[in-house]
C-alpha cells in the first residue's frame, strides 16, 4: 500500500480506543529503566524474510513479567485493555500478554512496512494491539503510526504517553525515522483463536 494523491489521512481517532495521557512522565522513565539491563537485538519478521532491512529496520528488547519491578506495568495495562475491549470490541480476551516489546526506530531509516499482527502459529491468539509512544515529537522526525483499514490512512499522535488500542488484524505501518530515535511499547493481548 502507499500514499498516493487519493489516500487521506485520516486525524479523526474516533474508530480506536485511545488513552492521550495515561502514563506520566515518570511512569515512561521507569519504562525506560527496565529496559536498560536487557541487549537489543534486530527485529525479525515472523516469516524470517527480511532482506536488508527492507521491510522493517528497528532494534528491539523483550520485557518480561518475570522481571523485577514490572508487576504495575502488566497490571496497569491488563486494566487499559479490559476498559477498551469492554467499550469497543467485546472480543474473548483473556489476563494473558505476551512480552513487552520496547522498540526503537533510528534516524537512518528505521521503520516497519505494512503489516498485521496476526498470523501463523502464536500469533493467532492475538487480538489487540496496544502501541505506547514513549518518545516526544521533538525528539524525532518522521516515524508516523499509520493504520488502514478503508479508504483512509489514520495517523495517530506522536505524544509521549499516548496510547492507543487497536484490533490485531487491522494494516499498520510506521513511516522511516528521519532524524533522532522513535521509542514505543507494543504488546498483545491475547485469547483464544478466532474458530
Amino acid at each position: 500500500m502507499s500514499t498516493s494523491t487519493e489516500t487521506q489521512i485520516n486525524t479523526d481517532l474516533s474508530s480506536w480506543y485511545y488513552f492521550p495521557e495515561i502514563f506520566s512522565g515518570e511512569e515512561i522513565d521507569k519504562i525506560h529503566q527496565l529496559a536498560e539491563s536487557i541487549e537489543f537485538q534486530e527485529a525479525k519478521l515472523e516469516s524470517g524474510s527480511n532482506t536488508q532491512n527492507n521491510y522493517r529496520k528497528s532494534d528491539i528488547k523483550w520485557l518480561t513479567p518475570e522481571m523485577k519491578n514490572i508487576d504495575w506495568l502488566y497490571k496497569k495495562i491488563i486494566k487499559l485493555s479490559s476498559q477498551a475491549n469492554n467499550s469497543q470490541w467485546q472480543f474473548d480476551i483473556d489476563d494473558n500478554l505476551e512480552n513487552l516489546q520496547y522498540g526503537v526506530y533510528k534516524g537512518d531509516g528505521g521503520h516497519y512496512g505494512w503489516h498485521m499482527d496476526v498470523g501463523a502459529g502464536l500469533t493467532t491468539r492475538r487480538k489487540i494491539s496496544i502501541v505506547i509512544q514513549l518518545s516526544s515529537p521533538e525528539e524525532y522526525e518522521g516515524g508516523e503510526l499509520e493504520l488502514f483499514t478503508s479508504k483512509d490512512i489514520s495517523r495517530i499522535p506522536k505524544k509521549k504517553g499516548f496510547t492507543i488500542l487497536f484490533p490485531s488484524y487491522f494494516m499498520h505501518r510506521v513511516t522511516p525515522v528521519t532524524k533522532g530515535e522513535r521509542k514505543s511499547l507494543v504488546l498483545w493481548v491475547t485469547g483464544p483463536p478466532v474458530k
